[in-house]
């Protein structure tokens, strides 16, 4: 107790439990309450809604277009050249590319079975200088069914092979399918399941429609859904009873020696560009983690205007 300095009387002292403003003990600080704060409430969810998108944009960010563009006739045929020679099978410009820009070029490939005797037919024998159009394709390969029923009637021999015997042989060449001029969309895979010689790594493989229904480019309504699903072809196919439809068709490396490429209606590469082909692709397994779009497009020239 302190004496007042104005009268005679006793003021209790500070903290005193008399005085009159007594000293309020310690407490713990409570934090301000949610829901009393709407403005947090909206920056809170503005967040978390900017960052999903945030996520989703990242996760569609990756996936890709790629196109791999087939030009048949592109690549000019030697005719001093022998069959030996892989330049005079591979006439096909090659490119790949990602979402329009340029992953490889002037790679060579080819959209034909026997491109060596279809071009010696097409620019020696007609001498036909441009890329060949799908009705020249056409018109060439009944040339050769033409010629071989006329060998089959033969009863003469070259050396010791009987000409009629020959004749079946270029038969079966003349029935392997031949795609038609168009957009074939692809996934990528492996090559008759991996066992097969060529195509390895991986193969992008092409879409085809159903038994019903082959896929058809020029069909605006045809649906390419299913991987090695059916496909509309130029020619009959030996292994369709000669149907004009092929299903299981891939791109993959073709052989380097002899006139065929080792190709029963798949698209090829030549041998020597084809490390540079698969690496420019992505594996089956990204492939699918990205959700990757592919497309295969077939171009031929107008050679017949």
């Amino acid at each position: 107790m302190l004496p007042s300095p104005s009268c005679d009387v006793y003021v209790p002292s500070i903290g005193h439990s008399l005085h009159p403003f007594p000293t309020p003990s310690p407490t713990t600080p409570r934090p301000p309450s949610i829901r009393c704060r709407p403005g947090l409430i909206w920056f809170l969810w503005g967040v978390s809604f900017l960052a999903g998108w945030l996520w989703v944009f990242s996760t569609t960010a990756q996936a890709a277009t790629y196109e791999i563009v087939f030009e048949e006739g592109a690549f000019q045929y030697d005719a001093h050249s022998s069959a030996e020679n892989p330049d005079n099978k591979y006439l096909a410009r090659v490119t790949i590319m990602k979402d329009g820009q340029i992953l490889a070029k002037e790679l060579r490939g080819s959209t034909l079975p026997d491109a060596w005797a279809f071009y010696r037919r097409w620019n020696v024998e007609l001498k036909k200088t441009l890329p060949p159009t799908d009705r020249d394709v056409v018109s060439v390969f009944k040339d050769f069914e033409q010629q071989t029923s006329s060998l089959r009637k033969a009863k003469t021999q070259l050396g010791t092979t009987m000409l009629a015997d020959l004749a079946a042989i270029l038969d079966v060449l003349n029935r392997i399918p031949v795609l038609r001029e168009g957009t074939y969309p692809f996934a990528m895979g492996l090559h008759q399941g991996g066992r097969s010689v060529h195509g390895r790594p991986y193969v992008p493989r092409l879409l085809g429609g159903t038994k019903e229904r082959p896929y058809d480019p020029v069909d605006s309504a045809s649906k390419a859904t299913t991987v090695g699903g059916p496909i509309k072809t130029l020619n009959k196919n030996n292994a369709q009873h000669q149907a004009f439809v092929a299903s299981g068709i891939n791109v993959h490396d073709g052989r380097g020696s002899d006139d065929y490429k080792d190709s029963e209606g798949c698209l090829t590469i030549r041998p020597q560009d084809w490390a540079t082909f698969y690496r420019s692709l992505p594996s089956p397994e990204d492939w699918q983690k990205g959700e990757h779009i592919g497309a295969v497009r077939i171009r031929r020239g107008s050679a017949s205007d």
